[in-house]
């Protein structure tokens, strides 16, 4: 008998944590999505740049979220750019964060409380050939949170 409860209980368990995990993926998609779309308008309002920026995305990838947590909404996209200045570098940066006040002021984009914009570089960094571009989805206080103690460090 007392298998039996055993059993319940971790059936019950379980559930709750798939049930919860799935409700995570499902946000993190909807965040991922958002973020695109974000820099892709960034892109767009790039395009033809002196920089150089491919305008296409090549690769996006979670690598920020695995690590800090599953709630924290992070992005890294990657583009394909000649060897840049760090004073480039540093334009490219006001550019992307222009596009995205612009972006969220056209599109209405949800944010969390404690947030002052929706999107925010979180590490924007050049290696062989790629720009690397980490973005934050302010929708959280997990991701709030993250922002904040990368200023910290």
């Amino acid at each position: 008998m007392t298998i039996i409860i055993v059993l319940i209980i971790i059936i019950i368990l379980n559930y709750g944590r798939l049930k919860r995990n799935r409700k995570i993926a499902v946000f993190k998609i909807e965040s991922r999505r958002i973020t695109d779309s974000a820099v892709k308008f960034a892109l767009n309002q790039l395009h033809g740049n002196t920089y150089g920026i491919e305008s296409n995305i090549l690769k996006v990838t979670e690598i920020v979220s695995k690590i800090w947590g599953k709630k924290v909404m992070v992005f890294e996209y990657q583009f394909k750019m000649p060897n840049p200045s760090k004073e480039n570098i540093e334009k490219i940066r006001k550019k992307f964060s222009g596009s995205f006040e612009e972006f969220e002021m056209m599109d209405l984009v949800k944010k969390d409380v404690g947030a002052v914009s929706a999107f925010e570089i979180t590490d924007l960094w050049y290696l062989d050939g790629l720009l690397h571009l980490d973005v934050a989805y302010l929708v959280n206080d997990e991701t709030v949170m993250y922002t904040k103690d990368l200023k910290k460090v």
